[in-house]
């Protein structure tokens, strides 16, 4: 059983509105305190312990109960902090306030369910809320948005998942609000994304198939056609579609854990990464294979997409299929990081600069792929529909369910 006695969350206006228009206009913060005690298990064992959820401008975080109320104390008692709701019940608090960050305490505690794609803006300075200086401009009002996966344990891809994505990128892409997004994954298995969903081949539906790979199709067309900087934040194995996927973002961090706090086998990379369509018989689209000759060159691109070689993060960082390595077993200290690259570099540039060099970077691309897709579509559809494919797709969910 449950027992929720308060919550606490952060705002810059005294609104229990906590989207970025409103950010603007600056007063002081609301402070709201969320508590939740829990007295069972999922195993149904008896256990004493609070749980606290706080939400940094619209960055979730969980905290011991003695460093959430000693935040709360930090900011109430300071001149900033005048404001204080109290909300006893969850669904007290879903009523009253009904807003974005209401759902994400609900959510956050299993409530209510998660959506496959969360997603929210995060607050600017995230890493150190009441220290840290933007070294942007002063006046900029450019926010990055934290897109996460949610569809565990492997985050595969399936067509309600990359609807959702979708959506959620061309809703907020003209947001003059909106300065870049992360994608990032419910990594609690360890897999950031293990790709595309091959159970819809399965279902031997030649129209779901065609469906499901014009939607893929669109992902890449509206992340390639964006006018905002796209940054991976991957925390965790990254195979197949979920490779391409990284790949399709501008700038690629992956975090390697340090070898007293691996929880994996002796030998193995903190995350692993690879194209491994090739194992299983997938065929790459000309687009996806420029885009891997444009990152690491012709010769490794056709090494890897070949071999379906399994490669640690640090290899894949060698070849150029990811940018920069974190050392920390803290998917918060990851994604701090990204929040940083967003803020601390790629806002250093105007949002029309930056628009202009991603047209420049992808438009060749995006154009292959219009050109390219009825074609492409046409062989694909007959591809995954033959017999011998179908039955090498059951042999390889075979094996993955025993990973």
């Amino acid at each position: 059983m449950y027992i929720i006695d308060l919550v606490v969350i952060f705002s810059y206006t005294f609104s229990f509105s906590l989207f970025p228009p409103i950010l603007k206009k600056k007063k002081k913060k609301m402070v709201v305190i969320f508590e939740k005690e829990k007295n069972s298990n999922q195993k149904g064992e008896s256990i004493k312990g609070i749980e606290v959820f706080m939400a940094h401008g619209m960055l979730d975080k969980v905290f011991t109960v003695e460093s959430a109320r000693y935040t709360y104390g930090t900011l109430i008692g300071g001149n900033d902090c005048a404001y204080l709701a109290w909300v006893p019940f969850a669904g007290h608090f879903a009523q009253e306030f009904g807003e974005f960050i209401a759902e994400k305490a609900l959510k956050h505690f299993g409530d209510i369910p998660k959506d496959l794609i969360e997603y929210e803006y995060v607050a600017k300075a995230s890493s150190d809320w009441l220290n840290r200086k933007r070294k942007t401009r002063k006046n900029d009002q450019r926010y990055a948005v934290k897109l996460t996966l949610n569809n565990p344990p492997a985050n595969v891809q399936n067509l309600a998942l990359v609807k959702q994505l979708i959506d959620i990128i061309q809703k907020l892409d003209s947001d003059p609000y909106t300065g870049g997004f992360i994608i990032t994954a419910n990594s609690a298995k360890g897999i950031f994304s293990a790709g595309y969903d091959i159970t819809t081949f399965l279902k031997k539906d030649k129209k779901l198939t065609e469906q499901y790979l014009l939607t893929i199709t669109n992902l890449k067309l509206v992340i390639m056609e964006s006018t905002k900087p796209f940054i991976a934040c991957v925390n965790g194995h990254a195979f197949a579609g979920g490779a391409v996927l990284a790949l399709f973002c501008d700038y690629r961090t992956h975090q390697n854990i340090p070898k007293k706090k691996k929880k994996i086998r002796v030998g193995k990379p903190s995350i692993r990464f690879a194209f491994n369509e090739a194992a299983i018989g997938i065929k790459f689209t000309l687009p996806v294979y420029n885009l891997i000759v444009h990152n690491i060159g012709n010769q490794n691109a056709a090494y890897v997409s070949s071999t379906a070689k399994v490669l640690s993060g640090t290899q894949a960082k060698e070849l150029g299929l990811l940018d920069r390595c974190i050392n920390t077993d803290d998917n918060d200290v990851l994604f701090d990081e990204c929040v940083k690259i967003l803020e601390n570099e790629y806002f250093n540039g105007t949002a029309e600069a930056i628009a202009h060099v991603r047209k420049l970077r992808y438009s060749s691309l995006a154009e292959l792929q219009h050109k390219n897709h009825e074609k492409d579509l046409i062989d694909a559809v007959n591809f995954f529909h033959d017999n011998t494919v179908q039955q090498t797709f059951r042999e390889f969910l075979l094996k993955r369910a025993k990973f």
